[in-house]
C-alpha cells in the first residue's frame, strides 16, 4: 500500500513487549499502519484534534501508540473491551501516556535489569527515556468493560467520539468466534452498537481479515464509505456516520 502521511517505519521503541506491556493473547498492531489510518481519519474529519475510541481495544496497544505519536491531535482516548483481563492491561498501557506512568514503567524495567541483566531490559529503559523526552501534555484516557456487539453497553457512556479505530477480533487467539459469514454479521452488529457514542459526521476505521466483508447495504442505517484499502492480510474500511 502507499503511505500518504507516515514516511518513517523506525518505531522500534514502540514495539509490543518493550516499553508497552504485552501479554499472550493480546496481539499488537503495525505502528506505521496505525499512524497512517489515524491521519487519514483525522484528515477526513477536517479538524486538527479528535476524541478517539476503540470498542475492541484489547490491551490498548494501538490506542497507546497513537496517543504517544499523535497526542497533540487527540483530546481524549476511550477504549472498551469485553474481557476484564484486557481492561487491566489496557489501563497499564495507557498510563504510559503520562509521566507518572512512564516513571513507574522505568522503575519496573530497572528492577528487572538489576535482577536478570538482560540487554532487552536495558534497551527498553532507553526507549522509556526516549518516549519521556518527546512526551508533552499527557493524553487522558478512560477504559471500560463493554460488549462491542450490544448497543445498550454504550447508551449511557456520555461521550461522543469523532474518530473510531478498531482492529476487530479474528483468529484463534480471540474471543470473537464463528465462521466467516457470522463474523461479517458481527462487524455489522458492532457498527450498529457503537452509534450512541459517535459524534455527528464521525469517522470510523475498521481493520479486519481479508476473508471478511463489510456490506454497507446490509447494515440497515446510514454509513458512507470514505475509502477502502488493504495492507498485507488486513483490509481497512474508513466510513463516515451520517
Amino acid at each position: 500500500m502507499q503511505y500518504r502521511y507516515i514516511c518513517s517505519d523506525n518505531f522500534e521503541y514502540l514495539a509490543s513487549g518493550s516499553v508497552l506491556i504485552h501479554k499472550a493473547g493480546h496481539p499488537g498492531f503495525p505502528v506505521r499502519l496505525a499512524g497512517e489510518i489515524f491521519m487519514r481519519c483525522l484528515s477526513a474529519t477536517g479538524t486538527q484534534s479528535a476524541i478517539l475510541f476503540d470498542p475492541c481495544c484489547g490491551g490498548a496497544y494501538m490506542l497507546t501508540v497513537l496517543g504517544l505519536l499523535f497526542g497533540k491531535h487527540i483530546k481524549m482516548i476511550y477504549g472498551s473491551d469485553i474481557s476484564p483481563e484486557s481492561i487491566e492491561l489496557a489501563r497499564a498501557n495507557l498510563s504510559l501516556l503520562t509521566r507518572e506512568g512512564l516513571t513507574r514503567r522505568r522503575m519496573q524495567l530497572s528492577e528487572k535489569y538489576e535482577m536478570y541483566k538482560k540487554p532487552s531490559h536495558a534497551t527498553a529503559i532507553r526507549h522509556v527515556d526516549l518516549i519521556a523526552e518527546t512526551l508533552t501534555e499527557p493524553t487522558e484516557s478512560i477504559v471500560f468493560q463493554a460488549d462491542a456487539l450490544l448497543r445498550d453497553a454504550f447508551e449511557s457512556t456520555g461521550f461522543k467520539a469523532s474518530i473510531v479505530i478498531t482492529d476487530v477480533p479474528y483468529g484463534n487467539l480471540t474471543d470473537w468466534r464463528g465462521n466467516i459469514a457470522e463474523q461479517d454479521g458481527l462487524i455489522h452488529s458492532m457498527l450498529h452498537a457503537i452509534t450512541p457514542v459517535l459524534a455527528e459526521n464521525a469517522v470510523v476505521a475498521i481493520c479486519y481479515n481479508k476473508a471478511q466483508k463489510i456490506r454497507l447495504e446490509d447494515i440497515g442505517y446510514e454509513y458512507s464509505r470514505i475509502e477502502r484499502f488493504q495492507c498485507g492480510k488486513r483490509k481497512i474500511e474508513i466510513l463516515r456516520r451520517g
